[in-house]
């Protein structure tokens, strides 16, 4: 008897020790099951603040068609206030494996950041933008944008490298133009003229002297005079086509036909205003630093003064040093670079200068330009915000011009120096201008992406638009 209640105990104590163990491991169960709830919890938390930074950060996006627009977001806070998300627009894509940003022309990547205090989640998304060619005329487009009558005897070109548009009568007095040629008024040729090039003119077409390579498409009358033929290609016009020089016929100044087209589409701008684009108030005088005895630097914003130059002495070297970050000189006066400079450009930011009041800028017998005078654009862009004016003689000029309300002069020959056959390569956005002694000009393509001018592509005319083209998402 005895023997079976030792048993029985003993048993008891087996099942009691089983029961235990069992229980202790399914409390240990169920606090790790628990424990795992919250850390999975904690992460798809963060995970959801990290991808609603993202589409906070493209709904941004969506809405401007503008770089320069984006704006960083901090302090973005989850609904019970525990998780933080930090989200910026970095220029650039990511390296992994140097945990930096590679800078690359159009490319930026949106860094949305949620973190709490034990844990963090980061994802990262490329964003290119793409501007899309805007329903019109877009002014930097074209080597000159005149916004303005050319009159008789303005412009001698000699030879000009790239599309010109005349908003308004465009008398060509003399040179050759090796691009398409645009006017909203009448065109008429004189002297040794030449386009080698398309043509469309929104009024009447006046030849009694030049010559159209290519096709001319007409919103008007076109009249012909002299030497035959005029138009190398087909001409297409609204009005009539008619020849007053005896003994000749339309058909000897137009060989492979001229073509009536009742139904002419006018030229479309893209800004029918264009906008003025106001300086930065800068009342310190630029600060001259001297390299060498023949070299001076610029690398901070500031005043142009007149007297700046009075200490460089001739045929010496200025340096405007973009390396850090843009430069913005700004002139409210008449402002001349004549003391035969090499004026240069060095960096991968812009040098802007912006005229104001009543100032010109004058470059006579020197150069501007980028330091690299192989490169096939420039990061120098003038500026003005009223009835400025330009003037160039003797000289040679790489820069992004735009005074939409100023004017361009240019005269003289160009300098005795191997950098460049162009006194002005660029584009040029005025009023009026005034090309004598046959000038060459040359145009280069600029990236108005991210400066001021990137308003021309903006669509705020109403018209055109920005695509930004979202990458694949990466997280850690």
């Amino acid at each position: 008897m005895r023997k079976k209640k030792g048993s029985a105990i003993l048993l008891t104590l087996v099942v009691v020790f089983f029961l235990m163990v069992l229980g202790t491991s399914l409390i240990m169960v169920s606090a790790s099951s628990y424990k795992m709830e919250i850390a999975n919890d904690d992460i798809n938390k963060l995970n959801m603040m990290t991808e609603s930074g993202v589409e906070v950060a493209l709904a941004q996006v969506k809405k401007t068609t503008s770089s320069s627009s984006l704006v960083n977001i901090a302090g973005l806070k989850s609904e019970d206030k525990s998780i933080t998300c930090d989200v910026t627009f970095n220029s650039g894509t990511y390296s992994s494996s140097t945990n930096s940003y590679i800078t690359a022309p159009n490319i930026y990547t949106i860094e949305s950041k949620a973190y709490n205090t034990t844990n963090s989640r980061t994802i990262r998304v490329p964003i290119t933008y793409a501007a899309s060619k805007p329903a019109g005329i877009v002014p930097t487009d074209k080597l000159l944008y005149i916004n303005g009558d050319v009159l008789n005897g303005n412009f001698s070109c000699g030879v000009a490298n790239g599309d010109i548009f005349v908003n308004g009568n465009f008398y060509f007095h003399d040179g050759v133009i090796n691009g398409n040629v645009s006017v909203k008024g009448n065109l008429e040729f004189n002297g040794g003229t030449n386009i080698n090039g398309n043509v469309q003119v929104d009024n009447d077409l006046i030849m009694p002297q030049g010559n159209i390579q290519k096709n001319a498409t007409i919103g008007g009358n076109a009249t012909f005079n002299g030497g035959v033929p005029k138009i190398g290609g087909q001409l297409y016009y609204k009005g009539t086509a008619t020849s007053i020089q005896q003994g000749s016929t339309v058909s000897n100044f137009v060989p492979l036909g001229a073509i009536p087209n009742l139904i002419y589409t006018p030229l479309v701008l893209k800004n029918s205003i264009l906008p003025l684009i106001i300086a930065p108030t800068n009342n310190q005088n630029a600060k001259l630093n001297t390299i060498t005895s023949n070299s001076y630097t610029i690398t901070d914003s500031g005043k142009l003064s007149t007297n700046l130059l009075d200490i460089i002495p001739w045929h010496s070297t200025l340096t405007f040093d973009t390396t850090s970050k843009d430069v913005s000189l700004l002139i409210d006066s008449n402002f001349k670079f004549d003391r035969q400079l090499k004026v240069q450009v060095t960096g991968t930011h812009n040098l802007y200068i912006y005229l104001t009041g009543n100032s010109s800028l004058t470059v006579e017998s020197q150069f501007i330009g980028m330091q690299n005078n192989l490169d096939t654009t420039t990061k120098i862009y003038i500026i003005g915000d009223g009835n400025q004016s330009v003037i160039l003689n003797s000289c040679e000029l790489n820069a992004i011009i735009y005074i939409p309300n100023g004017s361009l002069s240019a005269s003289g020959g160009l300098l005795n120096t191997p950098i460049t056959t162009y006194m002005f390569q660029g584009s040029c956005v005025t009023k009026s201008v005034n090309i004598i002694q046959g000038i060459r000009t040359h145009y280069l393509t600029p990236n108005i992406i991210g400066t001021p001018l990137e308003v021309l592509n903006s669509g705020q005319s109403g018209s055109g638009s920005a695509n930004w083209v979202v990458g694949n998402w990466s997280s850690q």
